[in-house]
């Protein structure tokens, strides 16, 4: 995903997808946790691969194997293979997409037999083992309108962060900032993007509603409702699409105004995961109403050395990355302007800054 020309601006989109609530699951012994990150990753790499620059070769063999993971984690997550070449579809435009597979040669042949062959495995061995469900007794139209009002205002806290199986809540706060943050991006891209760009979001969200409609309701044979986490790439390939539009069309942005959207956005994560890491140590310390004592005299239970140390190394790594990203910036601003000037940034051949 990183562009030398702009290495803040092209990590953006995959850093706000990234949110507390994708890595409580990801370190989780759960499988959702596997089909959630690599589907965020899937969809990543397709809008990398994607691009008019050539990707690495390696970047492939990368998305095989993330493909060959995503598809095998749960009996419906082979569908996310196919929303993840539909995203790239859809924002590069189909005829770029198919020129780079092209382009990409056997390493791109042996990508799509790898996606096949596992999608083919994972619904044979659904029908084998009896995974389907019959569905839902509610007719389709019947379930658009609550879906909706779950999609706006239920879901996207969970998706943002609400941690130890909806126990641990963050600030109100926090998920009003995440809220502002995705409007600004999703803003920015409808005012930067070409027209194609513009309607792909629309298309997206249609779809990550239409994907919903149906879970819902092939859950409702067994009793259970749909739990936000299950469409968690769906809704995460928003802040993603929004990020690569803005990158695709950063020049049509002021120097100043991309420093302060990375690091308006940079701020936002970075506080709500310092957020959330001691409100989740507060729950298996002392419990999610305890005092925040447990810092200093450890609780009922702490890690090795106690809290401390810990969340001092946490908050020190947060750090590292938001002035990583400022740092990384300004580079690409002044990677950019010599660029425009035809002054060589990198050690390629061609004197054009790399991109992987």
């Amino acid at each position: 995903m990183r562009d030398s020309t702009a290495p803040a601006l092209s990590l953006l989109g995959l850093t706000v997808a990234l949110s507390p609530g994708v890595l409580f699951f990801a370190w989780s012994m759960n499988i959702i946790g596997i089909e959630m990150v690599a589907g965020i990753c899937f969809l990543a790499l397709c809008l990398r691969l994607g691009r008019e620059t050539p990707p690495p070769p390696s970047l492939w063999t990368v998305a095989a194997f993330v493909g060959f993971v995503l598809g095998t984690s749960r009996p419906l997550a082979f569908a996310w293979i196919f929303y993840g070449l539909m995203v790239a579809a859809v924002v590069h435009g189909p005829v770029t997409v198919v020129r780079r597979f092209r382009h990409g040669g056997r390493r791109a042949a042996a990508m799509l037999v790898v996606l096949g062959a596992t999608t083919l495995s994972t619904i044979v061995w659904s029908l084998l083992a009896g995974a389907q469900t019959a569905g839902g007794v509610l007719p389709w139209s019947e379930l658009v309108a609550p879906t909706l009002y779950q999609i706006l205002h239920v879901w996207p806290a969970e998706q943002i962060g609400i941690l130890r199986w909806p126990e641990v809540r963050l600030p109100d706060q926090l998920y009003l900032a995440w809220k502002l943050l995705f409007l600004v991006l999703g803003a920015a891209a409808m005012v930067l993007g070409t027209w194609r760009q513009r309607v792909a979001p629309l298309i997206l969200f249609v779809t990550y509603v239409a994907c919903s409609v149906a879970l819902i309701r092939a859950r409702q044979a067994g009793g259970f409702d749909l739990a936000p986490r299950y469409v968690q790439p769906a809704f995460m390939a928003l802040p993603l699409v929004w990020g690569e539009v803005i990158l695709l069309n950063r020049h049509r942005l002021a120097a100043s105004l991309r420093r302060t959207l990375v690091l308006v956005s940079v701020t936002v994560v970075a506080l709500t995961h310092g957020a959330a890491l001691l409100f989740h140590g507060r729950r298996w310390s002392v419990g999610i109403n305890g005092p925040w004592s447990y810092l200093l005299d450890g609780g009922q239970w702490a890690p090795p050395g106690g809290w401390l140390p810990w969340m001092t190394l946490a908050a020190a790594r947060i750090a590292v990355l938001v002035v990583g990203f400022v740092r990384a910036s300004f580079q690409g601003n002044r990677t950019g302007r010599l660029q425009s000037k035809g002054i060589p940034t990198s050690r390629t051949p061609s004197g054009i800054a790399s991109t992987t």
